[in-house]
């Protein structure tokens, strides 16, 4: 498959790299392709985009880096693009500190195209990002059109009562993220009460904690909502659990230690 850049008909998975290896590789990639018949394109083979990333990730020589793989049409089959850049992520104080959220409510009337995809037409998403920065947050959730929570504009939202974790379900319009599932993994190895289900939105401002996710962040704990703070206004005990369960699961198969 030639290799040239795309446009904005397509997929794409954005991927962390650690000492020269993508966490989750294989979990990227899957979705990806199970996603490609949604925007009516054919999945190119597994192999072909395994290859692809490995190889870029060798000629840049950047062993830990942001990974971006795009699959998009052209007019006789598919083309890849991968790239990587250098990361540029929060700092150790705001893991301490954690994320602030802001809840968008005015996009409580219906879903973007292709949510639950990654789909290269992400201009909700990306407008919703910078609607939270200028606000002075570090991202914004919103609803879907019967008021449920969906997630945030880059990550996947988990939210801790009273020791029960839940987190929005996938038929909720949700993306089905490789962090989130990850992570859904780690809490029922802690044995950690875990559910998939809707969440009204005015659960959000009971909560004793919450943190968010992507492949990028990892696990983040958000300790102001709306500006109002999140139980004690601190990252709480069973997030900074799973956050070190999640980092030690990177060590394992990234072979870090």
């Amino acid at each position: 498959m030639k290799r040239v850049r795309p446009g904005n008909k397509g997929l794409f998975e954005t991927m962390r790299s650690f000492g020269g290896r993508v966490f989750a590789l294989d979990e990227h990639l899957d979705r990806l392709i199970r996603s490609c018949p949604v925007v009516g394109m054919k999945a190119p083979l597994k192999k072909a985009l395994e290859k692809a990333v490995k190889d870029v990730i060798k000629k840049d020589g950047l062993k830990d880096a942001y990974v971006r793989l795009n699959v998009f049409k052209q007019p006789k089959g598919s083309g890849i693009f991968v790239f990587t850049k250098k990361l540029s992520l929060p700092g150790i104080d705001k893991y301490r500190r954690g994320f602030s959220l802001a809840l968008y409510k005015s996009d409580a009337l219906g879903l973007p195209p292709y949510h639950k995809v990654k789909s290269l037409n992400h201009s909700f998403y990306t407008g919703l990002t910078c609607w939270a920065r200028e606000r002075g947050f570090d991202e914004a959730l919103f609803l879907n059109a019967r008021m449920y929570l969906v997630e945030g504009s880059r990550t996947n939202v988990f939210l801790i009562k009273a020791g029960c974790v839940v987190t929005p379900a996938v038929w909720c319009g949700c993306l089905p993220g490789v962090t989130r599932k990850v992570v859904i993994g780690l809490f029922k190895k802690l044995k950690i009460r875990i559910k998939e289900a809707r969440i009204p939105v005015q659960e959000l401002f009971c909560q004793d904690e919450i943190f968010v996710t992507n492949s990028l962040i990892g696990v983040m704990p958000a300790t102001r909502i709306n500006k109002k703070p999140v139980g004690n206004g601190r990252p709480g005990n069973l997030t900074q659990r799973v956050m070190a369960a999640y980092e030690k699961e990177i060590e394992n198969e990234c072979f870090l230690r």
